[in-house]
């Protein structure tokens, strides 16, 4: 559902465009906003303020950056941003790293059974119980 809203968001952006910038853009990727979007919800954006200034979907954001990037920007900002992109993405794999370590999942496993193995475990002790006893006579062979 987020899409298809974010789908509206962006093809009522592109709407707004002046022409230089909108012919930028592919006719195809605008076709596919325009196909991929729900037309029956009202698009709630007020073009007197900036669009950083709007409230709109998080998905939104990143497909007006990436036509941005891809589109509109000169080559030069555009191997900024995609180093920039670079870097941003390193810091949130090591961040997962940190996170996912299989050392320290491993360690914390192992620290696990060490505290088990220092507790008192007492011997639990089954008692059948008189049903199953009768059961087990029942079907017994003879």
């Amino acid at each position: 559902m987020n899409d298809v809203i974010s789908f509206c968001e962006v093809y009522d952006i592109l709407q707004h465009l002046n022409t230089k910038l909108y012919k930028k853009i592919p006719q195809s990727f605008i076709e596919f906003i325009d196909e991929n979007r729900n037309k029956e919800y009202k698009v709630n954006i007020d073009y007197t303020k900036s669009i950083n200034s709007q409230k709109l979907q998080k998905n939104t954001r990143i497909i007006l950056s990436l036509i941005y990037r891809d589109y509109l920007c000169t080559n030069e900002q555009k191997e900024k941003l995609v180093d920039s992109d670079k870097i941003e993405l390193q810091k949130q794999r090591e961040i997962l790293n940190k996170k996912l370590n299989p050392d320290k999942l491993f360690h914390k496993k192992s620290h696990l059974a060490e505290m088990t193995k220092e507790e008192d475990v007492s011997m639990i002790v089954y008692k059948e119980s008189l049903f199953h006893k009768i059961i087990k006579k029942m079907f017994r062979k003879k």
